[in-house]
């Protein structure tokens, strides 16, 4: 298993391709709290915008419950949605907030 900040993949191949069945790969992918925050640094150049969808990750790991978790993270999808175009990429907004999701 390679491990990066952002997520965790694991990759499953058989040990030489065969005729018969075509090589495949399935990975799982888990996101964490630090490594969203810095894909969000590295991503979203303005540092104000920046560290506010920071404090919003830590708030949405920090919840102490699975209402409170729904509510920070619309909280972090509005303020993204509101850059998206403008200090955001539109990709990049839509990528930030499948990654939150997945929190």
């Amino acid at each position: 298993m390679a491990s990066w900040p952002l997520f965790s993949c694991r990759s499953r191949l058989p040990p030489w391709p065969r005729a018969s069945s075509p090589a495949s790969r399935s990975y799982t992918v888990v996101v964490t709290p630090a490594g969203l925050e810095a894909l969000i640094r590295q991503l979203v150049p303005d540092n104000g915008v920046a560290a506010s969808l920071v404090a919003k990750v830590e708030s949405i790991a920090s919840a102490p419950n699975a209402q409170a978790k729904a509510g920070k993270l619309g909280a972090f999808d509005n303020e993204v949605d509101a850059q998206a175009g403008k200090a955001i990429s539109p990709a990049n907004a839509a990528l930030l907030k499948q990654f939150a999701a997945a929190l």
